[in-house]
């Protein structure tokens, strides 16, 4: 669609070299025709550059908030992965301290179950077992209430 009127292109019949009637133009209202529609589509073109400019105006106006809202979550993001490095390295630390007591001990377990000695010592551990469930059974009895009270009846004397 054009902004302006389009100017009126006189016509006029004229003859022809054969003599028959024809139209005719005046070549000072084709120019004005061609002239009109050039300012027209210049008009149009101004127009849509106009346009153009605006959306990528705000295209970058668009960009540059991302940018800022990215920026903003980005460094928030850097925060709290910062927080939990430091966090996961405390965990190790304490890990790796509160392990190394236990790996001591089991490795003298290990070396226990495996020295030479291994046999001899379980030999005494289970003649201590066998002691003090001979010494539960004697109580369970009273033997050693009557013998602790014999032992103090003596004392006395």
């Amino acid at each position: 669609m054009s902004r302006h009127h389009s100017p009126e292109i006189q016509k006029k019949l004229v003859r022809d070299e054969r003599g028959k009637l024809v139209e005719a133009v005046e070549a000072k209202a084709v120019v004005a025709g061609a002239l009109h529609t050039v300012n027209n589509s210049s008009h149009d073109t101004a127009a849509k550059v106009a346009d153009a400019t605006d959306a990528a105006r705000e295209a970058v106006n668009n960009l540059n908030k991302l940018s800022s809202d990215f920026g903003a979550a980005y460094a928030e993001f850097n925060a709290v992965m910062k927080r939990a490095v430091n966090e996961v390295r405390d965990l190790r630390m304490a890990l790796g301290n509160e392990i190394k007591p236990i790996l001591n001990d089991l490795g003298d377990i290990r070396k226990f179950l495996f020295d030479q000695k291994h046999e001899s010592e379980m030999k005494t551990l289970r003649e201590l077992v066998e002691l003090c469930e001979r010494i539960e059974y004697v109580n369970q009895k009273g033997v050693l209430s009557a013998v602790a009270e014999l032992i103090l009846k003596l004392a006395e004397k």
